[in-house]
């Protein structure tokens, strides 16, 4: 394991921690973690709790990552709109 892998090992693990105890901002940065590490399906499960929660940003990173999925647009475009309603960033 390299240092950086080993840096995002810890931040995931305290990352986790945050997630399971309701904390939107974790949830969304958890999911932008696992979605670099190539777990796109985790990463957007944790993107739609936090959303759920009101994290306008893990609004805006779930339109981010559906935009990116063919057939996928139109609930991309209703997630960047939520996420501008929400007053976006955090």
């Amino acid at each position: 394991m390299t240092g950086e892998e080993g840096k995002q090992s810890k931040a995931g693990q305290w990352y986790r921690k945050a997630a399971d105890a309701g904390r939107a901002f974790a949830m969304n940065d958890l999911g932008a973690l696992l979605g670099r590490a190539g777990r796109p399906a985790d990463a957007e499960q944790l993107y739609r709790k936090a959303a759920s929660a009101g994290d306008s940003l893990a609004m805006y990173n779930l339109g981010a990552m559906l935009a990116d999925q063919e057939g996928r647009q139109a609930e991309a475009e209703q997630w960047y709109r939520k996420a501008t309603d929400a007053g976006g960033g955090r």
